[in-house]
């Protein structure tokens, strides 16, 4: 690992702490607690394994298992990636860009912070912690209210020793499962122990049932060994043959430490990087600046290639192949796949549409007109507003021939959320700030009237934002689009302060 020390160096990163465990056991093969190169100038002597450190996004895979376990998401499911506001909480994503809607798993592999919030704002906080700690996160052990939705961005802290423990329990989960058909072996979710033992490595493996199934664990590992990065990352590529590693990275709110951990079918590989003190360095990521040493690390070690499926904890199901969810009657082209069992409670596909249309499917009609039946996949407006930015396959849903009435939600805000509780900035110099309420339309060069509390505001066309400055309480945002639509939206302006910065 020291042979790294000087390219970190010249980012002014000094510290870095690595561990290699074995998966079957949880013995802890290679230790390194920080580099020789650091020195008392930089904290050498510090042993940064056992330090606390912000988890960066390493929590997001246990959520998204846990929402599988419990037949919340399917593998393959659109997920929402758009503007999101939780009573003053607006995460971002890496890239400070949205894609409207993207699979779950690519949102886990991506590390998208937006699809992270909402799904553990739908899941809740307190049974997420729950299952953290019924994996071995004993550190995090403050409340819901002390973590809120920050708790899968960075707000918990653990360590390189707590974090490699869990995901090696995890790995351990679906490869006793495999061995044992279909029983999981109790005491699978353990800490890591050194050989021989320490006063601190004789705690007793958890009799518990897991929490998370082996399908869940199974379609995670999955994602992970999938994992695509930012453009703001490039060169990932270069270093990350994979070897069958699924891996991922976190990086703290101000490049504080930078992460990476991966397992395969036999061993643990965990990173961290950064400065003992604290101090951030601009492009301290865990792709490239920790990821590098844990696969140079997974090189050195003997391959071992993934599992096989847990079959017995899964079930065939036609699934759609646009948006991931359960087939519905509308949807066009259905594949028949492996998901686990309680996804059959998931819902089908909310999307396609069955619908007429005229020979240039450019207008719907009424029954008895010429034209054809066809399905059409329509997403939300706000998805919709992001996700054709994105892919220029995507169709609108057509209007309706000579102007007829939608039949379908034509507008929708994109920001404040509905019943939005909303601070308004003070300035710099004293005054009171504004607002932006932005709102998505499917037609592209309409005009919007708005109205709030009954007093008119003025009329968008085609970019529709508008900056708002009302008094504290209450309010109803009215909005009437070009074909007389009217969407009526809830929000609550609490007391004013100076703009707090988002994780």
């Amino acid at each position: 690992m020291e042979h790294f020390a000087p390219i970190l160096a010249a980012n002014e990163v000094h510290n870095a702490s690595a561990l290699i465990v074995d998966i079957t056991t949880g013995h802890v093969l290679a230790y390194v607690g920080n580099l020789q190169a650091a020195g008392p100038e930089h904290a050498g002597q510090v042993d940064i394994v056992r330090a606390q450190r912000s988890t960066g996004s390493l929590l997001k895979p246990f959520l998204y298992a846990d929402m599988l376990t419990h037949g919340e998401l399917l593998p393959e499911m659109l997920v929402a990636d758009v503007p999101t506001q939780f009573d003053g909480f607006s995460p971002k994503n890496y890239d400070e860009a949205y894609t409207g809607a993207v699979p779950a798993s690519e949102a886990l592999a991506r590390s998208l912070n937006v699809p992270a919030v909402r799904a553990l704002r739908k899941h809740g906080v307190a049974p997420t912690l729950l299952t953290l700690r019924s994996m071995g996160f004993s550190s995090i052990a403050r409340s819901a209210d002390h973590y809120g939705l920050s708790l899968i961005i960075g707000g918990a802290e653990s360590s390189l020793w707590e974090l490699c423990g869990v995901y090696a329990s995890m790995a351990r989960l679906e490869m006793n499962f495999g061995r044992a058909g279909t029983t999981y072996r109790l005491g699978d979710i353990h800490p890591l122990m050194v050989l021989p033992l320490t006063g601190g490595d004789t705690a007793l493996p958890t009799e518990e049932a897991p929490p998370l199934s082996a399908a869940a664990i199974h379609f995670t590992l999955k994602a992970l060994r999938e994992v695509k990065r930012p453009d703001a990352e490039a060169g990932w590529e270069q270093f990350a043959d994979q070897r069958g590693v699924a891996w991922k990275t976190g990086t703290s709110v101000g490049h504080r430490d930078a992460w990476s951990i991966g397992v395969n079918g036999r061993y643990c590989v965990g990173i961290w990087t950064g400065n003992a003190d604290g101090e951030g360095r601009p492009g301290l990521t865990g792709t490239l600046a920790a990821a590098p040493l844990m696969f140079d690390l997974f090189g050195r070690l003997p391959s071992s290639p993934p599992l096989d499926a847990p079959f017995d904890e899964l079930v065939k199901e036609p699934v759609c192949r646009w948006s991931g969810h359960r087939a519905g009657p509308d949807c066009p082209v259905v594949d028949t796949v492996f998901i686990p069992i309680p996804g059959k409670r998931t819902p089908v596909c909310p999307y396609h549409l069955s619908i007429l249309v005229d020979e240039p499917e450019l207008h719907r009609v009424g029954p008895g007109m010429n034209g054809h039946r066809t399905s059409w996949a329509v997403l939300p407006p706000a998805m919709e507003h992001y996700f054709a930015l994105h892919d220029p396959t995507y169709r609108p849903l057509p209007p309706y021939a000579g102007g007829a009435a939608e039949d379908q939600r034509a507008m929708e805000v994109l920001y404040p959320e509905p019943n939005a509780r909303l601070l308004i900035p003070v300035e710099l110099d004293g005054s009171r700030g504004k607002a932006i309420v932005e709102v998505a339309h499917r037609q592209g060069h309409t005009h919007i009237d708005w109205d709030l509390d009954g007093v008119y505001l003025g009329r968008t066309i085609t970019d529709h934002r508008m900056a708002i400055s009302p008094p504290d309480g209450q309010h109803l945002l009215t909005l009437t689009d070009a074909m007389g639509q009217v969407l009526s939206h809830r929000f609550t302006i609490v007391a004013s302060s100076r703009d707090r910065a988002s994780e």
